[in-house]
């Protein structure tokens, strides 16, 4: 795994969890899973947002006691994502060079979606490329889609 989106966390800060128990959604280029709480505890912090794109390695949320001091982790996740973002320049700046202006990427079109938004967004016969466009999301998530059909069916109706 190159990069993660994180999608719908199942917990909110304050929340009690167990180990195992299914924290958040991240999203892949290639699949959608459900990261497990390592450990019981509260969930003290998030760290990593809905829809944020992360490195592997980043800091999720931490978990612990209502006395715990609580670590302070935002050096670490700032180091790795200027370090994540660094890489991921030079490889698109190596990969422009090798196929040239002419080549384009044949994913380059997908649109990246949560499970739940594909569904939604077949039921009602939606686009996700122009849900994507419209909201300039990485991923389209459940929430982005409904938002389109709220204003879809907000739009007045002309005569």
């Amino acid at each position: 795994m190159n990069e993660g989106t994180i999608g719908k966390w199942f917990a909110s800060e304050g929340d009690m969890v167990s180990i195992g128990e299914p924290l958040v959604e991240i999203i892949t280029d290639k699949t959608v899973f459900e990261f497990e709480s390592p450990k019981s505890g509260i969930l003290r912090q998030i760290t990593a947002p809905a829809n944020s794109v992360i490195p592997p390695g980043y800091v999720l949320a931490l978990i612990g006691k209502a006395e715990d001091k609580l670590p302070d982790v935002e050096e670490y996740n700032r180091g790795l994502m200027e370090s994540y973002l660094k890489e991921k320049e030079l490889f698109i700046e190596k990969d422009k060079g090798i196929k040239g202006k002419s080549s384009g990427n044949p994913d380059k079109n997908k649109v990246r979606a949560t499970p739940s938004a594909k569904r939604l967004a077949s039921e009602h016969q939606l686009d996700l490329s122009k849900i994507q466009a419209m909201f300039e999301v990485e991923v389209v998530n459940e929430k982005t889609v409904l938002q389109y059909l709220e204003q879809q069916t907000a739009k007045p109706k002309d005569k």
